[in-house]
């Protein structure tokens, strides 16, 4: 049987046409595929760039930390001269850079700083803006690892009643801050756990409920550690006492251990290092009298025995100062009144037997109160514009376009 020409003519049209639909479906499907990789490329770039962009910040951040701890260590106040800037620093193991400056709001360190970042990533560019400022970690209680409150503690701010006071540690482990019955929390009381935890977790005990604001921060606090003084006039140590020991010449003064058996009177401003231990035994005192302001350094332990006692009869805590240097891994200490004063001591356990109230502030690796005396926040004790151990700078704001 023949097929007519007829027939054969309109199979191959037919043909012709399928081949032209295909072609234009494989272009389609390629310029697609082209436009789509075109557009994940873009993507990758911004992505790219903002992650850059954001990489600037953080070197900011840490290099305005870094300066305040060269003035610290220093010694010489802050100054807004040689801030802080990068220009296309390449980000490793990858094909984008950021660039960023830090422009002061003010002429002082507590009218905060703005950090301007750009990242770059091929054709793509992001920036950042970041509006940042001093913080101290004296806040109420500041930890590493955990926070132990005993039974019937008050906590509340000072001089005026109900201000905010925090209980914040860096720790995301289950049960790191333990609160037991009877604690009582008035006005702005948060109680904060590091990055990412979960405060159901991180957070037990009888009197949980008490808690009412309570979050993950955003970042972890930081730490700066407490240099060694150096320069201080060396004075051997102090043992064996048969009487008081007044201190009444302000100045500077290195021991090698403390060994107290009566009392050390500060009767003047003074900085006090100790290289070794400090013991306080029983019925032994530190006494800062009105007209004496006590800055004391630790590079070891300190312990306070059963019957000693920490007078501050300023009953200011703004004059009392013990900083903790990294070799300084625990701080025990009783007051049989009043304690005023505030500890910076991050690598030590933190430990306070107090028969009376607390008025100050703590930065420790952990803290517990064996005792149920109120625990105070004095507000007065931090100025933003005060350089110290404390201190660092934190991220208040950031937009981004």
């Amino acid at each position: 049987m023949k097929t007519s020409k007829k027939y054969r003519g309109s199979i191959l049209a037919l043909a012709v046409v399928m081949v032209i639909l295909l072609a234009i479906v494989g272009v389609g499907l390629l310029m697609l595929g082209q436009g789509t990789r075109i557009f994940a490329a873009r993507n990758v770039a911004d992505i790219s760039a903002r992650l850059a962009a954001d990489a600037g910040i953080t070197k900011a951040m840490h290099a305005m930390n870094d300066k305040l701890l060269g003035h610290l260590n220093n010694g010489t106040g802050w100054s807004n001269s040689s801030l802080p800037s990068v220009t296309d620093e390449a980000m490793d193991n990858a094909y984008s850079k950021f660039s960023f400056v830090v422009d002061p709001c003010g002429s002082t360190m507590g009218a905060g700083f703005v950090a301007t970042s750009n990242g770059i990533c091929g054709n793509r560019q992001r920036n950042v803006y970041a509006t940042i400022g001093p913080e101290s970690a004296w806040k109420g209680i500041a930890v590493e690892d955990t926070i132990t409150l005993k039974s019937g503690v008050t906590f509340d701010t000072r001089p005026v009643s109900g201000g905010d006071i925090s209980l914040r540690t860096n720790a995301v482990d289950s049960k790191s801050i333990t609160i037991n019955n009877n604690v009582d929390f008035i006005g702005g009381v948060e109680v904060i756990v590091g990055p990412g935890g979960n405060v159901d977790d991180v957070i037990t005990g009888q009197g949980e409920s008490e808690v009412t604001n309570s979050y993950a921060a955003i970042d972890s606090i930081i730490f700066n550690p407490v240099s060694a003084p150096s320069g201080y006039l060396s004075s051997g140590s102090i043992k064996n006492m048969a009487t008081d020991l007044t201190i009444s010449t302000g100045g500077q003064y290195q021991y090698s251990s403390i060994s107290l058996d009566k009392n050390l009177i500060i009767d003047s401003p003074v900085d006090i290092y100790v290289t070794g231990d400090v013991v306080m035994k029983n019925g032994s005192a530190i006494k800062i009298t009105s007209a004496g302001k006590l800055n004391l350094y630790l590079g070891s332990t300190f312990v306070a025995m059963e019957g000693a006692d920490i007078i501050n009869e300023r009953n200011d805590a703004r004059f009392l100062d013990i900083y903790g240097t990294p070799t300084c891994t625990k701080i025990d200490l009783r007051a049989k009144a009043n304690f005023y004063g505030v500890i910076y001591a991050p690598q030590a356990d933190l430990t306070l037997y107090n028969d009376g109230d607390v008025y100050g502030a703590f930065v420790g690796k952990t803290f517990e109160i064996k005792n149920s005396g109120n625990f105070y926040f004095d507000t007065r004790i931090y100025d933003p514009n005060e350089l110290g151990y404390n201190v660092s700078f934190v991220v208040k704001y950031w937009s981004e376009d």
